[in-house]
C-alpha cells in the first residue's frame, strides 16, 4: 500500500473520530450536564415505562399521601383532580365527600367551619358522628380556601396545592362555560358577546359582577370580592398563599407543573399521567385578540396580580428542580404519548365537554384515565364504602 493511501487513511480515522467526539459532546449537551443523573445518556424511554423512572429521585423521601387540591374555577383543574384522586384510589386513600352529593359534589363557592365535617362521609371504619375521627387524605373539590378548617379534618402531614390560568383565558372559558352572555341585554349582534363584555363591562353590571368572571382564582384562594380593588388586601392574599402552598401548578406549563408536584410529593412518574378532561370543543371557543386579552386581565387586576406571580415562582422552582428537569420532562411526556395511544380510541363532544370513547375490551387502566367524572366519583364513593348516587 503506498505512503499516499496511508496517509490518506491515517486523515479519515481522525476525522471520523473528532466527528464522534462532536456528535457525543452535541449529545451530551442537549442531554444535560454529565453530572446529571444520566451522565449525559438518557436511558432508552422504554426502560422506566415498567420500573417507574427515577422513582427514587431522592432515595430518603417517602411518598406523601395527605394531599389538600384547592380546584379553581375554569383552570384545567378537572385534569389536575383526577391524576390525584387515581393515585388515591390506588393505594386506597380517604377522600372528602359529601353524604349525599346528587345535585354537585363539590362545595362551590363555600367557605368550611368548624361543623362541616358534619355533612362528609365519614371515613371506612369510623363510627359515623365520630366527628372528631373524620381524618382525610384526600381534599381535591371545589371549595373556598380555609386553611384553618381544612387542617382540621386533614391527616397530619398534608401538603397543599392549587392550580392557576391565565386570566385572560380563564374570562374566555368561564364566560362561556356558565352562560355568561345570559345576564347581557342590548348587546350588538355583529360583535361578539365577551368582545362586548370586555370592551365596556360597565354596560353590562350583572355580568361583569358575576363570581367567575371577576377574579374568581383570588376569590376561590380566600379573598373577598369587596377587596378586589385593595392593593394592600390583595398583596397580603398573594403573600399568604406563597407561604401556605407548598405549590402552585400553573396551567400554561402543566406538564412542567405536574413533574415538580411529582417531585414534591416523592410519587412516580407514572402517578402523574393524565388524560385531559373537561376541554371544550374548540368551536366553542372564542379567540380573543392582544388588546382583548390585556382588557381581561385588567378587568381580573387581582387575578393578574395572583398569576403573574406564582408564574414567576414556578420558574424559580423548574431552576431549583436541578439540571435533570429537561430529561425528566422528555421522558415523562413520552410515557403519556404511549398512554393516548394505547387509550383514546375516539373522542365525541357531549353537552359542554369531550369525552372519550370506551370499548367492551378497553383495559382497566384505559377505562379509568377516559372514564368520566360520574363514573369516576361513584368508584371513590365505594371506596369510601358509600352508596353510589345515580347521576343524570
Amino acid at each position: 500500500m503506498s505512503i499516499y493511501y496511508l496517509q490518506m487513511m491515517k486523515i479519515g480515522i481522525v476525522i471520523s473520530t473528532l466527528v464522534f467526539i462532536g456528535m457525543y459532546t452535541a449529545i451530551s449537551t442537549l442531554s444535560g450536564p454529565t453530572n446529571s443523573v444520566y451522565q449525559g445518556k438518557p436511558p432508552s424511554p422504554r426502560v422506566y415505562k415498567t420500573e417507574g423512572y427515577y422513582a427514587g429521585f431522592d432515595k430518603t423521601c417517602t411518598a406523601k399521601q395527605t394531599v389538600v387540591f384547592i380546584k379553581t374555577h375554569k383552570t384545567g383543574s378537572q385534569t389536575l383532580a383526577r391524576t390525584i384522586e387515581r393515585y388515591g384510589c390506588r393505594h386506597n386513600l380517604t377522600f372528602v365527600r359529601k353524604i349525599n352529593d346528587k345535585k354537585s359534589i363539590h362545595f362551590a363557592n363555600l367557605r368550611f367551619n368548624s361543623k362541616s365535617v358534619h355533612g362528609f362521609l365519614p371515613p371506612p371504619n369510623v363510627t359515623k358522628g365520630d366527628y372528631s375521627n373524620y381524618k382525610y387524605n384526600m381534599l381535591t373539590l371545589h371549595v373556598r380556601y380555609t386553611r384553618k378548617y381544612i387542617e382540621e379534618f386533614m391527616e397530619d402531614g398534608a401538603k397543599y396545592t392549587t392550580l392557576l390560568r391565565d386570566p385572560s383565558t380563564q374570562l374566555e372559558s368561564a364566560f362561556s362555560f356558565f352562560n355568561i352572555e345570559r345576564l347581557m341585554k342590548n348587546t350588538k349582534s355583529s360583535v361578539s358577546k365577551i368582545e362586548q363584555f370586555l370592551l365596556t363591562p360597565q354596560k353590562y353590571p350583572k355580568a361583569a359582577s358575576h363570581v367567575y368572571v371577576n377574579n374568581d382564582q383570588i376569590f376561590d384562594l380566600g379573598l373577598d370580592n369587596n377587596f378586589f380593588n385593595n392593593e394592600t388586601a390583595i398583596n397580603e392574599t398573594i403573600s399568604n398563599l406563597d407561604e401556605e402552598m407548598d405549590l402552585v401548578l400553573i396551567n400554561e406549563f402543566f406538564d412542567e407543573s405536574l413533574l415538580l408536584l411529582r417531585k414534591l410529593l416523592c410519587w412516580k412518574l407514572e402517578d402523574i399521567l393524565y388524560l385531559p378532561m373537561n376541554r371544550r370543543a374548540d368551536y366553542k371557543k372564542t379567540p380573543l385578540s392582544s388588546a382583548l386579552r390585556q382588557k381581561a386581565r385588567e378587568k381580573n387586576h387581582a387575578d393578574t396580580l395572583l398569576y403573574d406571580h406564582f408564574v414567576k415562582r414556578l420558574h424559580e422552582r423548574i431552576r431549583d428542580y436541578g439540571p435533570s428537569f429537561h430529561v425528566d420532562l422528555m421522558r415523562y411526556r413520552d410515557m403519556m404519548a404511549d398512554v393516548r395511544k394505547k387509550c383514546v380510541i375516539g373522542q365525541y363532544v357531549s353537552g359542554k365537554q369531550i369525552l372519550y370513547n370506551q370499548t367492551e375490551n378497553m383495559s382497566k387502566e384505559c377505562r379509568i384515565y377516559t372514564e368520566a367524572s360520574p363514573e369516576s366519583n361513584k368508584r371513590i364513593r365505594q371506596l369510601m364504602k358509600a352508596p353510589t348516587v345515580n347521576y343524570k
